[in-house]
């Protein structure tokens, strides 16, 4: 009698499954477009796109766009550079991509700089960051797509608010593991949010009825559940499991209702590190890897390499949002200013570390944006993303601590700057802090 009833029900539920397709159908509802992911990049900027939000940090509507290439340049990029002309190409994150205009960002602002130096010969500034890459990702579009450029110049801008936590992670986006020997992996993107591009769309991904669950239930439920596990993956080979993954979660979730910019732009990867310590010398050390990959790679195609270190708003402006601190040391004792600081002080001196033993150029930017500060906003209060400000400061640091302008050496003695357009008016040094 159990079984009748159970197969009833089956029935039932296959009767309604095919008759929910067929009304779909008939309706004229169009099957899910499979958005895939890049197989190499994981995922990239969309190529030849203009997008306008409204975002009041910036003062109003901000509009995005991205050129030929997917690089945040209003003009489109030639293969061929002109003769005369040095490309130099910037790879980064969002705080290198910009949450800007494309004139405002530091690589555009240092690109006007250069070409109104009265120097011989033109400059070439391509911003080719990419929100949320990870260092290695950083390197891969690099030899992926960049190095067909022949670039003079990779600048490479590592924030030390995520970057490290984000070379463990492998959702959509190539990655490295350390093997018991010793020895880095390369490892394809594993793809969670984005479809992969190599597994053509079963027959329920093509059913109507597919597309409007996925669509109902959000691409954010299902990146959350596929998160986890993965997360339960990478964790257990450290002797934490589900419940430790939980308390992660949690504790994520908490502390972006406090201040989701916070959250995203600093304190995710210190929270991450809190729970995991042990994976703290494992992305030092892949992070040192892709260091190395990148000198190899610029090296063997004669480009001049650079790391730019880009510091939180929590080092820089501290006080801008001491009612957030606040409410986060009210929740995690150990999440106060001073340990918060420290952590982010420890973890770029190992990067400079790195570089400095890799014999790689490294300009770390957290004195001269205290140097240049001087009461001005280099990031947005909420958002936490660099000003146009604050990137206008950091092209006016590369820009005088570099040879291929006036003042070789300038951003390393600290000179303070008026920042009025695209002019440069150096001030006496500012007292160190």
């Amino acid at each position: 009698m159990v079984i009748f009833r159970f197969l009833a029900v089956a029935l039932g539920l296959a009767l309604a499954v095919v008759t929910g397709e067929v009304a779909l159908r008939l309706m004229g509802m169009p099957r899910l477009t499979p958005a895939y992911g890049d197989p190499v990049l994981g995922f990239t900027t969309l190529r030849n796109t203009t997008s306008t939000y409204y975002f009041p940090e910036y003062g109003g509507f901000l509009t995005m766009r991205s050129n030929n290439f997917g690089f945040h340049q209003d003009e489109d990029t030639k293969v061929q550079k002109a003769p005369g002309t040095t490309r130099v190409v910037v790879v980064g994150d969002s705080q290198t991509a910009g949450e800007c205009a494309n004139s405002e960002n530091y690589p555009n602002v240092l690109d006007r700089l250069l070409n109104s130096s009265g120097r011989n010969g033109r400059y070439e500034v391509i911003d080719a960051g990419v929100g949320r890459y990870s260092p290695y990702q950083y390197y891969i579009r690099t030899e992926h797509d960049l190095l067909p450029l022949k670039p003079d110049r990779v600048i490479v801008g590592i924030y030390m608010g995520n970057d490290l936590m984000d070379l463990i992670r492998r959702d959509d986006r190539p990655y490295l593991t350390l093997n018991a020997d010793g020895t880095v992996q390369h490892h394809p993107p594993e793809f969670v949010v984005t479809d992969d591009p190599y597994e053509p769309p079963s027959a329920l991904m093509s059913s109507r009825l597919y597309g409007l669950f996925r669509n109902a239930v959000g691409s954010r439920v299902r990146y959350q559940m596929t998160r986890a596990r993965m997360l339960v993956h990478d964790i257990t080979p450290y002797g934490h499991g589900p419940i430790d993954a939980a308390r992660y979660m949690i504790d994520v979730k908490r502390l972006a209702d406090i201040s989701l910019g916070f959250m995203t732009q600093s304190l995710l990867q210190q929270v991450w590190f809190q729970h995991f310590p042990e994976t703290l010398p494992l992305a030092l050390r892949l992070n040192r890897e892709v260091i190395a990959k990148f000198k190899k790679l610029c090296d063997r195609n004669g480009i001049r390499l650079a790391y730019v270190l880009i510091p939180t708003k929590l080092l820089i402006e501290p006080s801008d949002f001491q009612d957030v601190l606040e409410q986060i040391a009210r929740y995690d004792s150990r999440l106060q200013l001073p340990a918060l600081q420290a952590f982010e002080n420890q973890v770029t001196d190992e990067v400079v570390k790195s570089c400095s033993d890799l014999g790689v150029e490294v300009i770390d930017l957290r004195k001269p944006l205290l140097g240049r500060g001087a009461g001005r906003r280099f990031y947005n209060p909420l958002e936490m993303h660099l000003t146009p400000e604050g990137n206008r400061a950091i092209a006016y640091t590369l820009y005088t601590g570099s040879e291929w302008g006036p003042g070789a050496g300038g951003g390393s003695q600290l000179m303070g700057s008026r920042i009025q357009g695209d002019k440069l008016e150096l001030q006496q040094p500012v007292k160190q802090r």
